[in-house]
């Protein structure tokens, strides 16, 4: 098949490949990527205290692909060899890709900074690697309910030992599905709590302010999702000399084009694109998010005069007293 119909028929066998590999490594490894757990490992203490710090993975996970869809893209043909090279991508590849990228290194230190923070609260944090999985947000989301329900259950039995203590989680994705989703599914009624609303309860509040004009991007599945708006401003109203709005903010939030992004990566760059050509219009020194995907995306779609891309974790951590 030639010509028009034929590139459009390439991208989309190339999608059903790449969905059809992140269920086959979901399936055989409980990973989207297929990757070991010592992959994942962090630096964060353990600890038996009150609440559990849940990463769901997410930071790593949307940084390696975030790097790996880079990757292709400067390749060329992407949406025709992304299911492909998915297929074919092995633990070397994607060693090799992340191993490389400065944003998969500093993405992967935000939960320890996160757990630094938390404690700087006066919060009992601890954490239990072995019970830090990824919990299937993308299954719920792409309504592969099948897969899910048998991740689900797997995942609920790694963290039913902990269902008394109160799991704060790093990502939007993983609050959505562990509180909303878990109990119907697998019966796991487990007290879940972003990271952004618990310090804001516990009215935390920096050593110092940091220099600037700062813009606050809403995640989609923060605002609209969890109704977390204010508490993460809040947050940074107490870390940051300026803090501006767009228009475009709350649960009217602009998308920033994740986690799309490895299977419609043109698309999703330039959502990324859009939403930080909006926020660059308020004259601000940095975009501040909330969500692992959104770092990855806007990181990536950022180029030579943008605004600098920061997570809300990396913020609250340099004004506790932190060295970025």
């Amino acid at each position: 098949m030639g010509g028009l119909g034929g590139e459009v028929f390439e991208e989309l066998r190339g999608r059903l490949r790449l969905l059809a590999e992140l269920r086959r490594n979901i399936a055989s490894s409980g990973d989207p990527l297929g990757l070991p757990d010592d992959f994942y490992r962090l630096e964060i203490s353990g600890g038996g205290g009150e609440y559990l710090l849940f990463t769901g993975r997410e930071y790593v996970i949307a940084a390696v692909m975030a790097e790996v869809v880079s990757y292709l893209l400067r390749g060329g043909g992407v949406l025709a060899r992304i299911g492909v090279a998915m297929q074919r991508l092995g633990l070397d590849v994607v060693r090799l890709v992340a191993g490389r990228s400065k944003l998969f290194e500093r993405m992967k230190r935000i939960p320890a900074m996160l757990a630094e923070v938390l404690r700087a609260a006066g919060l009992d944090v601890c954490y239990a690697p072995e019970a830090d999985v990824y919990p299937g947000s993308i299954l719920w989301e792409m309504g592969l309910s099948d897969d899910f329900r048998r991740l689900a259950s797997s995942v609920a039995g790694r963290l039913r030992p902990y269902e008394g203590k109160t799991i704060v989680a790093t990502s939007p994705h993983s609050a959505e599905v562990l509180s909303q989703v878990y109990p119907g599914v697998t019966g796991l009624r487990l007290r879940v709590v972003h990271y952004a609303k618990l310090l804001a309860e516990k009215d935390f509040r920096p050593a110092k302010r940091l220099r600037g004009r700062f813009a606050y991007h809403d995640p989609c599945r923060l605002a609209r999702d969890l109704g977390l708006v204010e508490e993460p401003r809040v947050l940074l109203q107490a870390a940051v000399e300026e803090l501006v709005d767009h228009p475009c903010s709350g649960r009217m939030t602009t998308c920033c084009g994740a986690p799309a992004e490895a299977i419609l990566p043109r698309l999703a760059r330039e959502a990324a694109r859009y939403r930080l050509e909006e926020l660059k219009s308020l004259g601000v020194d940095a975009v501040v998010v909330a969500c692992p995907f959104c770092l990855a995306s806007l990181s990536s779609a950022s180029s030579k005069g943008d605004p600098r891309v920061v997570d809300l974790v990396e913020v609250l951590w340099e004004a506790a007293g932190g060295d970025m």
